[in-house]
């Protein structure tokens, strides 16, 4: 019987690593995809040199490419956050409610390039529930 229940376990575990790993290769995929055009990065929306009409038909483009992408995978935030904290995309309420008073972009720019980890992404979990970022 005690054989059976770590076997049982031990699936389970295989199984929820196997869902998570699926889960962030989508997300990679998906960012892949974004990114494949030089125009989702190299736009800067708080540029003062952009003209006002071109800034407004470059984001709309982005936007429609944020919304076919993340519909798909049915993601609760997907968007692209700017230095002054406007965004592109969709930012969820529960996100936005974390960061009342901006810092949004703060936040991510640092953990994207915390030279402690040296990698470029991090993974942050969310206590819905308190509102704490873990």
């Amino acid at each position: 019987m005690q054989n059976k229940v770590v076997n049982l376990v031990a699936q389970g575990n295989r199984q929820q690593i196997n869902n998570v790993n699926s889960y962030l290769g989508k997300i990679e995929d998906t960012a892949a995809l974004l990114f494949s055009d030089e125009l989702y990065y190299e736009f800067d929306s708080t540029a003062p040199a952009l003209d006002t009409f071109e800034k407004l038909q470059t984001e709309k483009t982005i936007k429609n490419r944020l919304d076919d992408l993340g519909i798909l995978e049915n993601f609760s935030d997907f968007g692209i956050v700017y230095a002054d904290d406007s965004t592109i995309g969709w930012i969820s309420n529960t996100t936005i409610q974390l960061f009342p008073n901006g810092g949004l972009f703060a936040y991510l720019d640092n953990n994207i390039n915390n030279s402690k980890t040296g990698s470029g992404c991090f993974l942050t979990i969310v206590n819905v529930m308190t509102g704490f970022i873990i």
